[in-house]
């Protein structure tokens, strides 16, 4: 499982690394998606398109995601006179399958943000994906919410057999008790790696 610690979000940045060691692909597009809300997804996704980006990367942000969490990151960023990291695009529609490989011209890596609670963007999402990464945070409502994005990444794989998902723990508290007792429930999904 990765485990991201809180308050310490640098952990974030070891991931970007740890993806591209054992994917070794020429573009990587990693969807992060959780059928719950409030799990980190939109947090997940800026931290590893900054560190890729850090690291020479050419990354595009893909934000599916009707709240436009992640472009007001950037509209902030442009207010304070901060150059742009990556780049980032609104594109919450449930055809991004179909168009991916356009949107991914020019670029190294594509994050692909999910909105919670939409299926029909979140499979479309998946379709797309070399790896799916799941952020879940250290409580037992997150980890029982968890089940409906199993839930559709099995239908996903049926279609798409390469697949590949990742629980991601966010938001962990390193000295607390309730990360060890999530980890270990998150293990009973045997099916998705850690």
């Amino acid at each position: 499982i990765l485990v991201l610690t809180q308050p310490d979000l640098g952990t974030a940045f070891l991931i970007a690394a740890v993806i591209i060691t054992r994917h070794g692909v020429d573009i990587m597009i990693l969807t992060i998606t959780n059928q719950k809300g409030g799990a980190g997804k939109t947090t997940l996704a800026l931290n590893i398109a900054a560190e890729w980006a850090a690291q020479g990367a050419r990354v595009k942000l893909i934000d599916m995601d009707k709240q436009h969490s992640a472009l007001d990151w950037l509209e902030t960023r442009d207010e304070l006179g901060h150059p742009p990291l990556f780049d980032l695009e609104g594109y919450p529609t449930p055809n991004l399958h179909k168009h991916i490989h356009n949107k991914a011209q020019g670029f190294d890596h594509v994050i692909i943000d999910v909105p919670p609670q939409v299926d029909a963007l979140a499979k479309s999402a998946m379709a797309c994906a070399d790896l799916v990464i799941v952020p879940v945070k250290p409580s037992p409502p997150d980890i029982w919410a968890a089940a409906s994005t199993i839930d559709l990444l099995h239908d996903a794989s049926v279609l798409f057999e390469d697949l590949d998902y990742r629980f991601c723990m966010t938001q962990k508290l390193t000295s607390a008790a309730i990360g060890r007792d999530a980890r270990r429930a998150l293990e009973e999904y045997e099916e998705v790696d850690m």
